[in-house]
Parts: C-alpha cells; sequence; structure tokens
C-alpha cells in the first residue's frame, strides 16, 4: 500500500483511503462526557432519515441537529457549533461545495462527510480538494 493511499484523520490516526473505522473499536466516552454534535444538512427526508438511522447505532454520545438547506446548516452553525457535518451533496439551494466553500470562506474548520446518490471518483476528488474528510455514497448507508 503507496504512502498516497493511507489517510491521516485530525486525531492523527492512520488508516487505508475509503476505509471508515469500525465504531465497536473506537474508544468509548463515558456516559457523562459531553456529546459530539453532528450536523446533518440534507433536504431529502428519505436520506436524512437513513443517516439519522445509521447514526442511532453508533455507540458514542452523541446530539444531532437537522438542517433541510445550505442557509439553514450556516444558521445553525452560527447559532451552535457542530463537531462534525454530514452533508447530502444536493442541496435545494445549491451543493456541497457551496457550503464546503462558504465554510472556509467564514474560517469554519468542521470534519465533513459528504454523501451522494452515488460513487463518483471525480466528485469525491473534487470533495476532498474542498475540504470535505470523506464521501460516502449512499448506498453504504444502512435503510434500516
Amino acid at each position: 500500500m503507496g504512502a498516497a493511499a493511507i489517510k491521516k484523520s485530525r486525531k492523527g490516526i492512520e488508516r487505508p483511503e475509503g476505509v471508515l473505522p469500525d465504531p465497536r473499536t473506537l474508544p468509548h466516552e463515558p456516559a457523562d462526557s459531553n456529546p459530539c454534535r453532528i450536523l446533518v444538512v440534507d433536504g431529502q427526508r428519505s436520506s436524512r432519515q437513513r443517516i439519522l438511522n445509521s447514526l442511532a447505532l453508533c455507540p458514542f454520545n452523541s446530539e444531532t441537529a437537522l438542517a433541510s438547506s445550505i442557509a439553514q446548516a450556516l444558521k445553525s452553525l452560527h447559532d451552535k457549533p457542530a463537531d462534525l457535518l454530514i452533508i447530502n451533496h444536493t442541496q435545494p439551494d445549491g451543493d456541497s461545495l457551496d457550503l464546503l466553500g462558504k465554510l472556509q470562506n467564514i474560517a469554519l474548520d468542521i470534519p465533513a462527510i459528504v454523501t451522494a446518490p452515488r460513487e463518483s471518483a471525480g466528485l469525491a476528488a473534487r470533495l476532498l480538494k474542498a475540504g470535505a474528510y470523506d464521501f460516502l455514497p449512499m448506498d453504504l448507508v444502512s435503510a434500516n
């Protein structure tokens, strides 16, 4: 595996490119620790529900906020910062590249995972170059 195939997380943990860690092997935080605030930005109810269902299975202390557009996401981030963004690429008022650009313009450095209906190497490369932490095709997100 070449050096380009290894991705280092913000916490310095190395993992192969495109491989998400198994949540069962992540260290668990005590129940009284501050929850990780996750902002899900998705204008489509069905895909938003798939993301929420998947997050409910994660064994860590988190709180989830919802935004159905880029404008709502920016307002939500202004009102209460998030620790992680999960963004559907297609939004009613733009796309994830627009939101990533706006976050860079206001100097908000929040890890963002972008979802899209299907795998696209070209889109994934543009998103990572624009500052996304990772790209996740929606067919990998559990429907249950």
